[in-house]
């Protein structure tokens, strides 16, 4: 993903690699005390969830259908710049892909590769708690109903 003010890198990920026990990894650019690197990081794990650039040819698409390619220009979450006009909204085309990528999974990719037990730390840093924006109202949680169904009845496996 491209910044379109500094026309620079903001974000990294391998695509349809979330499964990939070395790739499963993505990277956003952050911008501290603020909720900017939200859609980048949605953007970057769509890519791991095999979901191209809005305007590219999908790589993964539900058998039987034609893949569409979206207008970049919409510019929803995948386009291939930040700061559009629908920047936090997946088009349709993106959703079909990771809706069609998760399908393909297989159960090998739910299982557990560690069994290690992570903490939080109390503070995330000196002098500052993990409430500092706890006045800030939380946004919906937005859940891809086709991507969930496929995952919860075990499709692909």
């Amino acid at each position: 993903m491209v910044d379109i003010v500094r026309n620079s890198v903001l974000g990294i990920a391998y695509l349809g690699a979330v499964c990939h026990l070395s790739l499963r990894a993505a990277l956003a650019e952050d911008h501290a005390y603020t909720f900017a690197t939200v859609g980048v990081t949605a953007h970057e794990l769509a890519h791991a969830l095999g979901s191209v650039h809005d305007g590219d040819v999908p790589v993964f698409a539900t058998v039987g259908k034609r893949p569409k390619i979206c207008d970049p220009r919409n510019g929803n979450t995948m386009a291939p710049t930040a700061g559009g006009t629908n920047f936090g909204v997946f088009s349709e085309c993106s959703l079909d892909q990771m809706s069609s990528f998760a399908g393909s999974l297989t159960g090998v990719c739910f299982k557990f590769a560690s069994s290690k037990i992570y903490t939080i730390p109390e503070k995330p840093f000196h002098g500052k708690t993990w409430d500092h924006f706890k006045h800030k109202d939380h946004q919906q949680d937005i859940l891809l109903p086709e991507f969930i169904p496929t995952i919860l009845e075990g499709n692909g496996t």
